[in-house]
């Protein structure tokens, strides 16, 4: 149980700092909880694998540089398709005065169409790169999107490893509060167990068989007095008690020191109740 506990602390200090190793231990005999136990390990070192492999961060690196290409690319089709527009301007405006000189019989159909081929040619070619640019945006969008999946794949397997070693590591606790319950005392305050008896490994004893007590380590102690009605006007709240303890004699030992706190109001059975806290606990006076 000890090692369960300390494997538990290990892999919660794993999860918050990758820096950190779990220690976990291979073929390790634990009984009923064995198979859950290989679970957590098993889970825990496919984890550390997934966290050392750096495909998602070279595939990072690459899809980056992609899309930093792609958009020098598109830059320099961009200036292309500027100078290119320009020419087919100046190829049309060209065209335009050959036709109006051909209408007017200034020139001939032969060099018309020469000059008509050279503004169709100058169209596709700013066509062509017009195309080529719309395909570069399109590319980088596409490396985009293949960045955002590829970080988000990364963020859900990071969170599905978490989420399937934190239900191990719950399944291992609920192990542990059961069998604490069915093989653990524990005492509801700080204390220290006497042994009333000597006891050995393998021992039987009976049902409500008294075997040790638990005595308070740090416990407040009060005294209780039951005074008779005679007298009982002279005591105030505040007064300083003497007291004396059976078998440990006034004069050899001292006596303890304590102040009278409260007292009822009425008797009981014909004596009131007074209860003393004692000033210096159980130290007396020597």
């Amino acid at each position: 149980i000890d090692y369960l506990k300390m494997c538990i602390a290990s892999v919660d200090e794993f999860l918050k700092d990758e820096t950190k190793p779990a220690d976990l231990t291979q073929n390790k005999m634990l009984g009923e909880i064995q198979d859950e136990y290989n679970n957590l390990v098993t889970l825990v070192s496919e984890y550390d694998n997934f966290r050392k492999n750096d495909y998602h961060e070279r595939m990072f690196s690459y899809l980056e540089k992609r899309i930093c290409d792609q958009k020098v690319l598109v830059g320099i089709t961009d200036s292309q398709l500027t100078l290119t527009e320009k020419k087919l301007l100046n190829a049309w405006e060209k065209f335009s005065a050959e036709k109006e000189l051909l209408e007017n019989q200034v020139i001939s159909r032969h060099d018309y169409l020469m000059q008509e081929n050279n503004f169709i040619s100058e169209n596709r070619e700013f066509e062509e790169l017009r195309k080529l640019y719309m395909q570069n945006r399109i590319s980088i969008n596409d490396y985009e999107i293949q960045l955002y999946q590829l970080a988000f794949d990364q963020r859900q397997r990071d969170i599905e490893f978490k989420r399937s070693i934190r239900k191990s590591i719950s399944n291992i606790n609920a192990f542990i509060s059961e069998w604490e319950r069915n093989f653990v005392l524990k005492s509801p305050i700080k204390a220290q167990v006497t042994y009333l008896r000597p006891i050995t490994v393998g021992q039987f004893f009976q049902s409500g068989e008294e075997l040790f007590t638990v005595v308070p380590s740090e416990e407040e102690y009060i005294g209780i007095i039951y005074l008779p009605l005679r007298g009982i006007g002279k005591v105030k709240k505040g007064q300083v008690v003497h007291i004396s303890l059976d078998g440990y004699p006034g004069d050899e030992f001292g006596k303890l020191y304590g102040e009278v706190e409260s007292m009822s109001t009425v008797p009981h059975e014909n004596n009131y109740r007074i209860i003393v806290t004692l000033t210096n606990g159980m130290k007396t006076n020597y």
